[in-house]
């Protein structure tokens, strides 16, 4: 960690830029995977809770 608290990227692969591009390829899939499931289960909550108020109208 530096000194501010905060992680550095991952160094792995820097004398092969291939690994290193796949690894940064990863772990962006890996964070866009979690938060579209956040989203999706954010818009599932919504939407249930819409489809209870208009079943009680």
């Amino acid at each position: 960690m530096d000194s501010e608290g905060k992680q550095g990227l991952p160094t792995l692969g820097a004398d092969k830029p291939e690994l290193g591009m796949e690894a940064l390829t990863r772990l962006v899939t890996e964070v866009l995977e979690d938060v579209f499931e956040a989203r999706v289960k954010g818009n599932g909550e919504k939407l249930q809770a819409t489809c209870l108020e208009c079943n009680r109208k």
